[in-house]
């Protein structure tokens, strides 16, 4: 939710102009700028926004379960623009991208290169990090025919090096592909059971 929200407002020839919008956002400043020109038919909305050092606690509730312990800081900046004055023309137009960077990111209890590593059949024989820290990393969002799309996620957990995409649709449905590569995990390996061959490649593909 936003908080502290200030602008101004300038309305002239059926354009409304507002610009030096501030606001406060899960513990960070925002600004923003934002333009809805009447002079169209439909309505087109355009502007651009950016936020520094919110909290990714605050993205508590729309995260899944198992990433309800993350901390850690994000900023993000991106534009866009739309056609109309109705929710659902608005969403329906929407076209959007966005730049996310994540902070020193403590991924908690949750720890992928475990799960990862169990998927592919694999234990580590000595016990890593009890929490895994992320210290950098950045995602390219876009969005287009009601779908928030990730391009590109490049993140590195562990000595993991991981690469997600995906989509989510406005009607819920979620697809999500993982690239994971763990050959530069420093810790010895054991079959989950035994007898069975340790996988030729820490390289999989996720969906």
């Amino acid at each position: 939710s936003l908080h502290d929200f200030r602008a101004n407002l300038n309305i002239h020839d059926r354009k409304v102009h507002f610009t030096k919008v501030q606001f406060e956002a899960g513990r960070g400043r925002g600004e923003a700028t934002a333009l809805v020109d009447l002079t169209k038919t439909p309505a087109r909305l355009s502007g651009k926004a950016e936020i520094s050092g919110a909290s990714v606690q605050a993205l508590g509730p729309y995260l899944p379960p198992a990433l309800e312990g993350v901390r850690g800081s994000y900023s993000a900046s991106g534009s866009f623009e739309a056609r109309g004055l109705a929710h659902e023309e608005l969403a329906r137009t929407l076209q959007a991208k966005a730049t996310v960077q994540l902070e020193n990111i403590n991924l908690g209890h949750f720890n992928p290169v475990r799960d990862l590593a169990r998927r592919l059949g694999m234990e580590a024989l000595e016990a890593g990090p009890q929490r895994l820290l992320v210290p950098a990393a950045t995602a390219q969002f876009h969005i287009l025919n009601r779908q928030v799309v990730l391009d590109d996620f490049p993140i590195e957990v562990g000595g993991a090096q991981f690469e997600l995409k995906g989509n989510y649709s406005f009607d819920g449905s979620t697809l999500l592909m993982v690239q994971a590569d763990l050959r530069d995990i420093r810790q010895p390996w054991t079959p989950v059971h035994p007898g069975a061959a340790v996988p030729a490649s820490r390289v999989a593909d996720l969906r």
